[in-house]
């Protein structure tokens, strides 16, 4: 008999989730499969663009969290805990899954490169003298000495640093899901190689995590007006379009980049890996570029800077360029000639492939086969 998967998530559902985690592949194998979204439990219900599916449930206070678990009799589950790692603020969800005898499974496969070690002491320094952190400081320190500490019964990571980092675990290693899309994509998608430039969308304006962040906002008017002022300067000096590859949350009912191209979820892994070259901030969605070693502009302005905190305002971008050795501008003052370093340093693009993307070994080999095996082993 099939074990029972639920996948237990602080964002709805999307496309990228169901295949993040290859669920319409334990579907098929016949898993019985749940999917809850605990979102409203900590913060704001979001709106983002939600599949709707027969295993979906939102769940809106922790009385209806528990009445679900009695009511479907989830016991002895698989338990993908896709809403953070165990703390203070989550405690109480994780602590219901263990009493269910659930076998609690996480994946860390969406790491950033970390910022430098300076700039993240800063940061740290600066969030030290705000009152509240200081406060929740101290009741996560007493929430820790008070409870028993949550250990999961299977780890997955993708890349060295993630596998270093929770190597207590004995990490089954797999891979980033845009490895798992590049692997699936054939040779001949169609397109016109290097006839195009793609822009990788995140939904600066609108992200979820800027709510969960604390309800940070970007000037939407602004913003657009100066990426597509500077996508029009791209285009006229390139003599190419610039397509948007738009974010997974992202729903723009009305097109704000003047009417550009827009594609997204699998067509972003297609047009990105035969694209000329790549703008963005700092999305993980350059994976696909950098397995394909394709150049990179990396950008910043001030309308992103000034309302987002760092290390996402400035760092990033910063530690992309400077680990990739790729253009970095600054869109708002920038009125030279773009140029764009098409001299791959292939090293270091392996370096952050094997870093962060893919488990060296199991490159090649898809996550749908590396998962279930992992799930086969849970003792």
């Amino acid at each position: 008999m099939k074990k029972t998967i639920l996948y237990v998530s602080f964002k709805p559902i999307n496309q990228r989730y169901i295949e993040r985690f290859c669920i319409d592949y334990f579907i098929d194998k016949g898993y019985k499969i749940y999917h809850i979204d605990i979102s409203a439990l900590f913060f704001i219900e979001l709106n983002m663009n939600k599949i709707v599916t027969n295993y979906s449930y939102t769940i809106k206070d922790f009385n209806q969290l528990k009445l679900f678990f009695k009511k479907n009799k989830l016991f002895n589950c698989i338990a993908v805990c896709s809403f953070g790692a165990p703390k203070r603020q989550n405690w109480k969800v994780y602590s219901l899954l263990k009493s269910y005898g659930s076998k609690l499974v996480f994946f860390d496969d969406g790491t950033l490169p970390a910022i430098s070690k300076s700039s993240s002491i800063l940061v740290k320094l600066k969030n030290l003298l705000k009152p509240a952190k200081i406060i929740n400081k101290i009741l996560d320190i007493i929430h820790n000495k008070i409870y028993t500490k949550i250990i999961f019964d299977c780890f997955f990571t993708s890349g060295e640093i993630s596998a270093k980092k929770y190597s207590m675990y004995n990490p089954i290693k797999f891979n980033n899901l845009d490895n798992n899309r590049y692997l699936k994509l054939s040779k001949n998608t169609n397109l016109e190689l290097n006839n195009y430039i793609v822009f990788i969308d995140q939904n600066m304006v609108n992200h979820p995590d800027w709510k969960i962040m604390g309800n940070i906002k970007v000037d939407e008017e602004l913003y657009y007006q100066k990426l597509n002022k500077f996508f029009s300067k791209v285009e006229n000096q390139f003599n190419k379009e610039v397509i948007i590859a738009t974010h997974p949350s992202a729903n723009y009912e009305n097109n704000p980049f003047n009417n550009r191209q827009l594609v997204g979820g699998i067509n972003t892994a297609k047009y990105t890996i035969n694209c000329d070259f790549i703008i963005t901030f700092f999305s993980t969605a350059v994976n696909y570029a950098i397995l394909k070693y394709k150049p990179i502009l990396f950008i910043n302005s001030n309308v992103v800077s000034s309302a987002l905190p760092e290390p996402e305002a400035t760092q990033c971008s910063k530690d992309f360029a400077k680990r990739l050795d790729q253009t970095l501008i600054n869109i708002d003052n920038f009125y030279g000639k773009i140029v764009i370093n098409r001299n791959i340093d292939k090293l270091k693009y392996d370096n952050y492939k094997y870093d962060y993307i893919v488990s060296k070994g199991n490159e090649n080999i898809l996550n749908e086969k590396l998962i279930e095996n992992g799930f086969k082993n849970i003792k």
